[in-house]
C-alpha cells in the first residue's frame, strides 16, 4: 500500500472526528448553564396561590391553587429560560368552555438567593350576581416574591 492511498482514508477520518467533536461542542452551548441550581426546586408566593417547581432550565410547572376554586390546584408546564439573574417564563394561555384564558404573560423574575422577585400578567375569574359564567379580567402583577421551599 503506497502513502497516497493510506492518507486519503486517515483524511476521511479525520474528517469525521471534527464533525463529531464540532457537533458535541455546539451541542453543550446549547444547553443553559444552570448557575442559580433552578432545577429540581421549589419556589412559592407568600399567598400560596402560586408555586413554580423547577423541573430544568428550560421547563417550569406552574401550580395555580385559589382559594376556594371548585378545580382544585391547576398545573401547567411552561417552558422557561435563564439569562443571568433573570428568569423568564414562556406566556400561556388556556382554552376553556367560558373563554381563552390568560394563566401567564410577560413572566420576567430576578432571581436573589433564595428569593426570586417576578412580574407578570395572570387572569381572575368573577361570577356576577345572576351570572351563570364567569368573567375573565386579566390581572397585572409587579414584584411578586417567591421563596424558594
Amino acid at each position: 500500500m503506497n502513502k497516497q492511498s493510506m492518507l486519503f482514508p486517515l483524511a476521511l477520518v479525520a474528517l469525521f472526528c471534527g464533525l463529531v467533536f464540532s457537533s458535541c461542542k455546539e451541542a453543550q452551548k446549547q444547553t443553559p448553564a444552570d448557575v442559580h441550581h433552578l432545577s429540581g426546586t421549589e419556589w412559592a408566593d407568600s399567598t400560596g396561590t402560586f408555586t413554580l417547581h423547577f423541573n430544568s432550565p428550560e421547563e417550569v410547572q406552574l401550580r395555580l391553587n385559589y382559594a376556594g376554586s371548585p378545580m382544585g390546584e391547576m398545573k401547567y408546564n411552561i417552558a422557561c429560560h435563564l439569562s443571568g439573574d433573570t428568569v423568564y417564563i414562556e406566556d400561556y394561555k388556556k382554552t376553556t368552555p367560558f373563554a381563552r384564558i390568560t394563566i401567564l404573560k410577560g413572566f420576567k423574575g430576578v432571581v436573589a438567593g433564595t428569593s426570586l422577585v417576578a412580574s407578570f400578567v395572570t387572569s381572575d375569574a368573577k361570577v356576577e350576581a345572576g351570572a351563570t359564567f364567569p368573567t375573565f379580567t386579566e390581572v397585572p402583577l409587579e414584584e411578586v416574591v417567591f421563596s424558594k421551599k
